[in-house]
């Protein structure tokens, strides 16, 4: 029978996601980058689906005058978030056990950052009207798959050979954009990720991994898994 997969607590997705320790994404590099202004501008942030927490350690070990929040519903990955962050002594984070489609109202929170987990969630609006109705941030940024045109994707993938389901969403940034406005909000701006880095193609063809293509023209490279391509966006959303 196959299984939905809810969780990244599976020991493969759990090594995918830890090595970020060692050797930090280069996503997550350009993630850093792209919020950089907005992060020295406030004082708390608050991050939404954190996970194991390894991109959330690198950001702070970053931006060390800014209080980070790393909040994920999964009790397992927060425990492992916690220890892996006492061992390298950062100081200015912590780790909640949280749902984020039940989040807790909190006050001064200045920005909210979002790493990959948008795209894997059942749906769009209810996370955001979370964080629109319940943290009222200044601003939110958001890494996920996106389409600039008025069209979402949602693509069931299937590893047979693992029995396993797994959702990735492809969002209309315009859908966003009007999910947005009810509540006060508007995309002040929407950068493609372009990779900088070749990744080869995996020799294991039955599981999802990414990996780059050049273009015909070999000006870009996109990423694809699997057979499904990779819209990666960088999306900031700012109170109007």
């Amino acid at each position: 029978m196959k299984k939905f997969l809810t969780s990244w607590e599976d020991p493969e997705s759990l090594i995918y996601h830890s090595k970020q320790w060692e050797n930090p994404k280069q996503s997550t590099k350009a993630f850093a980058k792209f919020i950089s202004p907005k992060v020295k501008a406030g004082k708390t942030i608050l991050d939404c689906g954190c996970g194991t927490g390894a991109a959330l350690d690198y950001i702070a070990k970053i931006f060390r005058d800014t209080q980070f929040i790393g909040l994920d519903n999964s009790s397992h990955l927060i425990s492992v978030a916690n220890d892996r962050k006492n061992e390298l002594n950062i100081t200015n984070v912590k780790f909640i056990k949280q749902d984020f489609f039940r989040l807790k109202k909190r006050k001064q929170i200045d920005g909210v950052i979002s790493l990959q987990t948008i795209s894997w969630v059942k749906e769009l609006d209810q996370p955001l009207i979370q964080i629109y109705k319940k943290i009222s941030p200044n601003w939110i940024c958001l890494s996920g798959l996106f389409y600039d045109g008025d069209i979402s994707f949602t693509t069931l993938v299937n590893e047979h050979s693992k029995e396993r389901q797994v959702y990735y969403n492809t969002d209309s940034l315009k859908e966003l954009s009007r999910i947005s406005a009810v509540y006060g909000y508007q995309i002040a701006k929407a950068k493609r990720f372009d990779i900088d880095i070749d990744i080869p193609e995996p020799k294991n063809k039955d599981q999802m991994a990414t990996y780059t293509k050049r273009l015909a023209n070999g000006s870009k490279k996109i990423q694809i898994s699997g057979s499904l391509l990779l819209n990666w966006y960088f999306v900031m959303i700012e109170k109007i």
